[in-house]
């Protein structure tokens, strides 16, 4: 007697397999086309500049890097380096140690720190990982030399950290473009100012608040948000905002408590550094946020 069960049981394995095959297909494809994108060698010219050691741009570099630029929020307290995910999906990534202990940056100069600041390029050519050079290179060579000259300061740590391993989601996002600041950037010009709005949009972007709230900081979830992230708000006329005050607003990035009483997560949101802001940055930040249409309005 013929089984009838048996063509039924085949299509089953017949459909594993095509999925399986499949599922193979495409992970090695993400995997060669992401791998490509990592180690492809960018040519750029950098710029000779000067590096003072006065101690107005040493205090100026400092500013920067902590309350402004966020270097330590990444890169630690003191600048060693640390793991800032851990996940199956994201994977193992580390940002590097930027003192000139063993496993730092001893072997820098100053063009070298450039390129890595303002391009997101290795001494090698190749791209660095999740650096925000796309909003950095906004940075005038004055600021950006302070900050060299600065790091030059920092106490070495002798801390070797292991290179980074990006997951599937990481890699998915890199080749699908839905996180461009993983990688090296294109140029933007370069803003100055004082409280004005210029000078505002030049801050915000050299503080990376593009990465949470995105390119147009109408805020919502990251295609990299870990699991039980908060969601970014809307930067925009569209979101809270709107009712503020510039008070409101300076009290907000100095305590982390917003006008109706929440508490921000400094694990998220790194108010305890922006807190170290002057109130003109402040002021400039807040007239460019004012100014910005809202983000559902803009379509």
């Amino acid at each position: 007697m013929l089984d009838s069960g048996q063509p039924a049981a085949n299509l089953v394995i017949e459909c594993i397999v095509v999925l399986a095959l499949s599922l193979v297909s495409g992970m090695t494809y993400l995997y060669t086309q992401s791998e490509q994108r990592l180690t492809q060698v960018y040519p750029t010219q950098v710029s000779r500049i000067e590096i003072p050691d006065d101690r107005e741009t040493l205090a100026r570099g400092r500013h920067l890097a902590v309350h402004v630029g966020l270097c330590t929020w990444c890169h630690g307290d003191d600048l060693s380096g640390k793991q800032t995910a851990n996940s199956l999906l994201v994977g193992q990534l580390h940002s590097s140690n930027l003192t000139r202990g063993a496993g730092g940056i001893a072997d820098y100069d100053a063009l070298d720190l450039a390129r890595a600041i303002r391009d997101g390029i290795r001494p090698d050519g190749r791209s660095l990982l999740r650096m925000p050079s796309r909003y950095l290179r906004a940075l005038t060579d004055e600021d950006l030399a302070a900050i060299i000259a600065w790091l030059g300061t920092v106490k070495p740590v002798d801390a070797r950290r292991p290179e980074s391993r990006p997951g599937p989601l990481t890699r998915l996002a890199l080749v699908a473009g839905l996180a461009p600041e993983l990688i090296a950037a294109a140029p933007v010009a370069p803003r100055a100012g004082d409280e004005n709005e210029s000078f505002g949009a030049y801050l915000v972007d050299i503080a990376s608040c593009r990465v949470c709230h995105h390119a147009n900081l109408a805020g919502g979830p990251h295609p990299l948000s870990l699991p039980n992230e908060p969601s970014p708000p809307d930067l925009t006329a569209s979101g809270p905002l709107s009712t503020w005050s510039r008070d409101d607003f300076h009290k907000a990035m100095r305590t982390g408590v917003t006008p109706d009483g929440r508490s921000l997560s400094a694990t998220y949101m790194p108010w305890p550094h922006f807190a170290g802001m002057t109130d003109p940055e402040l002021n400039a930040i807040w007239r460019y946020l004012q100014a910005l249409p809202g983000a559902r309005e803009a379509g």
